[in-house]
């Protein structure tokens, strides 16, 4: 009874790393969508800045 006990424990607590390595990966995914969102749309407003000042 307490080896099943112990084997029921450790493979959830592998799932239950798992699950979070899943979670982590998936917010750094995110993370990284932001910043590259943020960048392209920063790019965009520099971009228009320069095209307003050449014809000015």
């Amino acid at each position: 009874m307490k080896e099943i006990i112990r084997f029921i424990l450790t493979e959830a607590s592998g799932f239950g790393i798992g699950l979070l390595a899943f979670c982590i990966y998936i917010l750094f995914i995110e993370l990284i969508r932001k910043v590259i969102e943020r960048l392209v749309k920063w790019i965009g407003i520099q971009k228009n800045k320069l095209i307003k000042s050449k014809t000015c």
